[in-house]
């Protein structure tokens, strides 16, 4: 499914260059965001079915044709069941996240573009399994670059894609199960290969935003 998506906005952005908005300079404000969802089942010995939904609203200012300032949030909620033992899942989570913004080029229509920042991030995880209880708390704030593209479809609507090469920072666990509690504080740091399908993949979105001179 991902790699259809992303055939698609590679096509959207073939398309989208052969309007005449060459000559316009970058957007003063950015409003938008994506939305996804995800749906599953899986049949076999054990049953199970699986939902997840995810929303990421953002908005940016470019105070230069080169440089901006945004903000990131991001919901979302994961569930699963699994049918004939009794295992069940449930996790929620959101994220803040303010950025800068580098637009490094420009052909036509598209502008090419690195995110950076700092985010936060918080997500606590309910599991069921026979009748037992278990929690899992984790609050993580690090760094991120996204490097991605923006299509401009028209002159007050752009199509945006991105993905995340690095990100590093701390996260702190609290498990609980069983009536006894578990804390652990760890580092982490990640880069993801722009040449390697289920990096990009794997972090890639895509999404519509509203743009204002």
């Amino acid at each position: 499914m991902k790699k259809i998506i992303l055939t698609l906005a590679l096509l959207a952005a073939t398309a989208a260059t052969t309007q005449t908005l060459a000559q316009q300079k970058n957007p003063r404000w950015w409003a938008g965001g994506s939305i996804g969802f995800n749906s599953s089942e899986a049949s076999g010995n054990i049953n199970s079915e699986s939902n997840s939904f995810s929303i990421a609203p953002e908005v940016v200012y470019n105070f230069s044709d080169r440089w901006g300032a945004g903000l990131r949030l991001g919901v979302y909620t994961f569930d699963s069941e699994r049918h004939g033992d009794g295992i069940e899942e449930d996790t929620r989570g959101f994220s803040v996240a303010p950025f800068a913004r580098y637009s490094f080029a420009r052909w036509r229509g598209v502008t090419f573009f690195a995110d950076g920042g700092l985010i936060y991030s918080s997500s606590d995880d309910e599991g069921h399994n026979d009748g037992n209880y278990s929690t899992v708390e984790q609050r993580r704030i690090g760094l991120f670059v996204d490097p991605g593209f923006s299509v401009r479809i028209s002159r007050h609507l752009a199509m945006t894609a991105r993905t995340n090469i690095f990100t590093a920072g701390y996260s702190a666990h609290r498990t609980s199960s069983y009536g006894a509690a578990n804390e652990t504080l760890s580092w982490n740091a990640k880069v993801n290969s722009p040449f390697s399908v289920d990096d990009f993949l794997g972090s890639f979105t895509l999404g519509f935003s509203l743009t204002f001179d």
